[in-house]
């Protein structure tokens, strides 16, 4: 199961990021939405990381 939620969390995580360069990039958003897109990104990381902990020690 955390091994589905790791990649959703990448997925979504790659998502978030795509859509905050290219706001960047075009100006559609502030900076500041592009930098709470990546902060949400890192938010996502860490999941992914304690999801990917408990996977292994589940020893699955």
């Amino acid at each position: 199961m955390s091994l589905v939620i790791g990649h959703l969390s990448l997925v979504i995580c790659h998502w978030l990021f795509v859509i905050g360069y290219l706001s960047f990039v075009i100006g559609c958003l502030s900076l500041v939405v592009c930098h709470w897109l990546l902060v949400i990104c890192h938010l996502l990381f860490v999941v992914w990381e304690l999801g990917m902990g408990n996977w292994y020690k589940d020893g699955c």
